[in-house]
C-alpha cells in the first residue's frame, strides 16, 4: 500500500514535470505564482495551497493527460444502463481514462 501510494504520486509529480519543460510559457506562469505566494528562500507548505490555485490547475491536467491508472475495472452492483448501453449485473466493465482525458466532449 504505501508503495502503491509513493509510486502514483511519483509519477504524477514527474508527468506534471514533463508537461511544464514541454510548456514553457505555463512553466514560467507557476513559477512567478510561486515566487508571489510562497517566495524563493521557503518550500510550498500545506498553509500555501489555498492559494497556489494555478499549481492546482497544472496537477490536475497532468493527471487529466497521464492518468496514474489508466484502465480501472468496476463490477455492476446491479443492472444499468450506461449511454445507451445495457449494464446486466455483475458484469466487469473496463473504464479507458486515458481515452476520457482526450476526448474532448468529455
Amino acid at each position: 500500500m504505501v508503495l502503491a501510494g509513493m509510486d502514483t504520486s511519483a509519477a504524477t509529480t514527474e508527468w506534471a514535470m514533463v508537461e511544464l519543460i514541454k510548456h514553457p510559457k505555463a512553466k514560467k506562469k507557476l513559477q512567478k505564482k510561486l515566487e508571489e505566494i510562497v517566495g524563493l528562500n521557503q518550500r510550498v507548505d500545506e498553509s500555501h495551497l489555498p492559494s497556489l490555485k494555478y499549481l492546482d490547475c497544472v496537477i490536475k491536467e497532468s493527471m487529466r493527460l497521464h492518468p496514474v491508472g489508466p484502465i480501472l475495472a468496476h463490477k455492476a452492483m446491479e443492472e444499468c444502463e450506461v449511454d445507451d448501453f445495457h449494464i446486466p449485473n455483475k458484469s466487469r466493465v473496463l473504464v479507458n481514462v486515458w481515452a476520457i482525458g482526450r476526448d474532448p466532449d468529455a
